[in-house]
């Protein structure tokens, strides 16, 4: 009888105990506010290799990045599945969450690409995808413009 009475007992303050920790294995880290060159979707981008930068919410004090991974897409088909066909960065291990540069396959003149983020927090566990962005490129070679005088 003592020893069920000590079992209850244990089982409670084990249940109190862990009654307010969540266990999750998502980040609480939320990726806002995703920016190409410093716009948001911007169009005519006229370098090679735009820069990527987000802004990181927490809802936990202290709580910083880890890694992070963008992906670049040809096609918002792609991205929704995940695929960078443009470009992959996998997980890069850094706190860095501005200006990080394209580094991918060779963007064209008036291409439109399709782009999210996530990040890792402290822990080692991933936030959610951002929300999807996109940027275009502008005019990049002086071949590219074509034109006539009027007169």
């Amino acid at each position: 009888m003592k020893m069920r009475r000590l079992v209850r007992i244990l089982l409670a303050g084990v249940m109190f105990v862990f009654s307010g920790c969540t266990f999750t294995a998502e980040s609480n880290i939320t990726v806002k506010e995703v920016r190409c060159e410093y716009a948001d979707n911007p169009l005519g981008v006229d370098t090679r290799s735009p820069r990527f930068s987000c802004i990181l919410e927490s809802n936990q004090r202290g709580q910083m990045q880890s890694a992070y991974q963008v992906l670049v897409a040809s096609s918002e088909e792609k991205l929704d599945k995940d695929i960078g066909d443009k470009w992959d960065s996998r997980k890069v291990f850094s706190e860095k969450s501005v200006n990080i540069p394209y580094d991918g396959h060779p963007l064209t003149s008036g291409e439109k690409c399709f782009w999210k983020v996530r990040v890792w927090d402290r822990k080692g566990r991933p936030s959610s995808w951002s929300e999807p962005g996109t940027f275009e490129m502008g005019l990049l070679k002086e071949s590219d413009w074509q034109c006539q005088w009027i007169g």
